[in-house]
């Protein structure tokens, strides 16, 4: 719980984290240390551990994590997990914290479905203008004043844990970015020599709740968290009284008053609880407090549950560190029930947390997303809410052979919504307007006819589909009329019909081609499982002509659009075209004497368990070779037997999956059905082919394959990554898509992806030319990827260096505009920085001589990195 004492508030000397063990050679007692000062603990668990003392290494794992130090944290953590040092949950949570910190993951990760995450919005989180270099935190909005607490005062008495002053209260009148004196309303005493915050402030200011810190420690050597409040009787206020339930036992925190329930709401670790800190509520009569009520199970965890506050419309919000979170404290809202993680960018890997609604679309919360120690600064945020649009549904009568429109057909229509219903007759243009809506109905059902033709009769388990424009198209067919007879001799003879066969992959293939990839797609659960293991699976053939001939079904339930969907099925089709091409390549050169590596690497979209996508990867894995090795009867088969044919298999499961992709059981029509999702159910079939009859080794094929994503831009909020990639699509891009959020919040716009990394050099040429000359490549795993990793050791000038990457950006940007070619950014080091740099050398030499002028025109502090 230190962290929540350090940054939310708690601020005791706490000790529960270290083991309560004496050093030897005139250490002192770790208890001793962690209020004091992180950094002499640091230094004496260090000197400890030298000294032989392993059993510490928890200990130290702590104290880095609490200082900020997450790489170091992560290493002991992971030391002491070896030793089996672990006796907390709190423990293995910061493990894993400490983990999604630096982008990797520890043993204790695990997904049990606790929070919902499938909530997306558009929103914008921007640094509040009056921040300080110091802490500022837990913002608090009353009428046309922001109350925050901060660690901005000028007190020689400094706060020996972050080596800063103590806590205030902190006032700002609207729209201003400096602090004024705090208004008059309020009473004398709101600031004292402690810590003081947060505040909160009935609606008729007849109530104001604070945060204090006990002035000594208890007898367990711990200074706690108690509430002090104020009363305002006929214009004058009372004194301060500590709330009637605190003790310097435990800490009570975080209030916030409740106007229409007359109730306060605080966090606090007193007995009883659930875990760490739980939340409770007290309701006040006007005169006495009534004795707190835990919040329960539903919403308190064993970890932590803090900040607690309201949404306009009366929600739960809440604070939390509980080990599922994206990274730290995260921002929950709980409605009906179900817990819910808020997306990025207001949740981050760092610690997030107080979110204070000023209406339903803005307000403020607090983070320390710059991941500095001590650097906890507000935010402000605005959800951006689209326009509610109604629109017209128009009807199109059509005859079905001419495609003529059809005058003075009536349509009857009906739907479960009753405002939906009624009866139109078609105009001289075949058209009328049904309804308008602001979405698309569901279970409409349609009776059109007109005299002379069939009558159409569409029931509600039927699909309608508009259109972009929403006509609904319907044909109706004329009733048959007799003819008269046509006589044999009558018949002109047939003409001769003469097939070409459509030319195949393989004609393309010729000998000189070395390596190539394929990419096949599958129906969701399919392959199923078979009697006898994988070697009777399904083969992909047949597991194709399942999938293409349930197209219908995406058609009709898919949240993406007909030509997305078109695009996409297109693509199925090819795979399977291309596979069989590709055999008939195959056996042709293996008859040759050539030698062939198949890379085999399956994929699956995130709705099931990872398990069970793990086995359902190596059935599509199996489904791909059984129909290699029983093409044509088996004829490939005797060239795997004799090691000219060898197989390599990776089954990757959900793991790549982006998390846009959805993984809702209830919401199929993006989780099973749509583009996005069933791009992930897939094999990627990579083929090289040994140089002079001999095969490559395993592990070269391996590393080639890859995916690579040409990344043309990045956003901190997902609005602006959509409608760039919605932008790449209409230039041209065949399947642009989005990664992310990153560790630092940002959503990557990807122009393509590629399974070779001569495309996407190509690709990355053209992107820079045509659309963003500061583009650039990462992998599947996330790094980016940088011309060091093929040509060797080079030597760099690194023109700035930056916390985030969109800073890297925007420079490299820079850079390019000044008619800097060669410019670019290099992977995130230990420490979070993003380096730019003007050029790179082969020689140090070069390097030197250029650095000079790089200092005078472009950046005076550049300097030269050699690796």
């Amino acid at each position: 719980m230190e962290k929540l004492y350090k940054k939310l508030l708690v601020f005791s000397f706490c000790v529960a984290c270290f083991s309560a063990v004496s050093y030897s050679q005139g250490i002192p007692d770790p208890e001793t240390l962690f209020g004091a000062n992180l950094r002499k603990a640091r230094v004496y668990l260090n000197e400890a551990i030298k000294q032989g003392n392993d059993s510490l290494t928890i200990d130290l794992a702590e104290v880095l994590f609490y200082s900020g130090d997450y790489e170091q944290a992560f290493k002991m953590y992971r030391r002491a997990d070896s030793l089996r040092l672990f006796s907390s949950l709190r423990q293995r949570r910061n493990f894993s914290h400490s983990a999604r910190l630096i982008n990797t993951r520890s043993p204790y990760d695990r997904e049990t479905g606790y929070f919902n995450k499938e909530w997306y919005f558009d929103i914008d989180v921007q640094p509040y203008c009056g921040n300080s270099a110091n802490e500022d935190l837990a913002p608090y909005k009353w009428n046309n004043w922001l109350f925050v607490a901060s660690s901005r005062g000028s007190s020689r008495r400094k706060y020996d844990f972050t080596k800063r002053p103590f806590l205030d209260i902190f006032a700002f009148e609207q729209n201003s970015c400096q602090p004024v004196k705090l208004p008059d309303f309020l009473p004398q005493r709101i600031n004292t020599r402690w810590h003081d915050g947060p505040i909160t402030i009935s609606a008729d200011t007849s109530l104001v709740i604070i945060s204090r810190n006990f002035g000594r420690p208890n007898e367990r050597g711990i200074v706690n968290i108690f509430l002090e409040y104020f009363v305002r009787t006929n214009g004058r206020w009372s004194r301060p009284k500590a709330f009637p339930f605190a003790s310097d036992f435990f800490s009570i925190q975080h209030p916030f008053y409740h106007d229409q329930e007359q109730t306060l709401y605080f966090s606090s670790n007193m007995p009883g609880g659930h875990g760490g800190f739980d939340l409770y509520k007290s309701r006040w009569n006007g005169n006495s407090w009534d004795s707190p009520v835990n919040l329960g199970p539903e919403i308190n965890s064993p970890y932590d549950e803090v900040f607690p506050s309201f949404t306009p419309a009366g929600d739960l919000v809440y604070s939390t560190n509980h080990i599922e979170t994206s990274g730290g404290l995260d921002i929950v809202l709980f409605k009906d029930g179900v817990r819910t993680l808020f997306p990025s960018p207001v949740n981050t890997p760092f610690d997030d947390y107080a979110i204070f609604f000023v209406d339903e679309n803005k307000g403020y919360l607090s983070s320390n997303r710059t991941g500095r120690a001590f650097a906890d600064n507000i935010y402000s945020f605005t959800i951006h809410i689209e326009p509610i649009i109604e629109q017209e549904f128009i009807a199109i009568v059509v005859d079905v052979k001419t495609g003529l429109p059809v005058e003075g057909a009536s349509i009857i229509f009906s739907s479960y919504d009753e405002k939906i219903t009624g009866t139109v007759t078609t105009n001289e243009e075949g058209k009328e307007l049904l309804f308008t809506s602001e979405t698309e109905p569901e279970a409409l059902s349609f009776e059109i006819s007109k005299p002379g033709y069939q009558t159409l009769i569409i029931g509600k388990d039927e699909p309608i589909k508009a259109d972009s424009l929403n006509f609904i198209i319907f044909p109706i067919e004329r009733i048959a009329v007799a003819e008269e007879p046509v006589f044999a001799d009558q018949i002109p003879d047939e003409p001769e019909i003469i097939t070409t066969p459509a030319p195949t992959m393989a004609q393309h293939i010729t000998s000189e081609v070395s390596t190539g990839s394929i990419i096949l797609y599958f129906e969701n659960d399919l392959p199923t499982r078979a009697a006898g293991g994988n070697q009777n699976i399904a083969q992909y053939q047949v597991v194709y002509e399942l999938y293409y001939n349930s197209r219908n079904e995406y058609y009709q339930k898919s949240a993406s659009s007909r030509e997305d969907l078109d695009a996409f099925f297109t693509e199925v089709d090819d795979g399977m075209k291309n596979l069989e091409a590709f055999s008939e390549f195959l056996f042709d050169q293996l008859r040759e004497g050539k030698r062939f590596l198949i890379d085999l690497s399956a994929y699956a979209s995130p709705i099931a368990t990872s398990e069970y996508n793990a086995r359902l990867s190596e059935r599509r894995n199996a489904s791909v070779r059984n129909y290699l090795e029983n093409w044509r009867g088996g004829v490939i088969t005797p060239f795997i037997r004799n090691g000219d044919l060898q197989f390599s298999e990776k089954s990757l499961g959900d793991t790549q999956a982006p998390p846009q992709v959805s993984a809702s059981r209830t919401q199929r029509e993006r989780s099973v059905y749509s583009v996005e999702a069933s791009r992930e159910r897939r094999v990627a079939l990579f083929w090289k082919r040994g140089e002079d009859g001999r095969p490559l080794p395993i592990a070269e094929l391996q590393k080639e394959s890859s995916e690579y994503y040409i990344i043309a831009g990045s956003f901190k909020s997902r609005r602006g990554a959509e409608t760039m990639a919605a932008s790449l699509k209409r230039r041209g891009a065949s399947a642009p898509g989005i990664l992310g959020p990153t560790p630092n919040g940002f959503y990557r716009v990807y122009y393509s992806r590629r399974q070779q990394l001569e495309p996407a050099l190509k690709d990355l040429e053209f992107v820079r030319r045509s659309i963003d000359p500061a583009a650039w490549i990462i992998n599947n795993e996330g790094a980016s990827l940088h011309m060091e990793e093929i040509r060797g050791p080079e030597n760099y000038i690194i023109a700035g260096s930056f916390r985030n990457m969109r800073g890297a950006e925007e420079m490299l940007k820079e850079l390019v505009r000044r008619g800097v070619s060669t410019a670019g950014i290099l992977d995130r080091t230990a420490e979070g920085l993003y380096r730019v740099y003007y050029n790179r050398y082969e020689q140090p030499t070069q390097a030197t001589r250029e650095l000079a002028n790089v200092r005078q025109s472009v950046a005076p502090d550049a300097w030269i990195l050699s690796r």
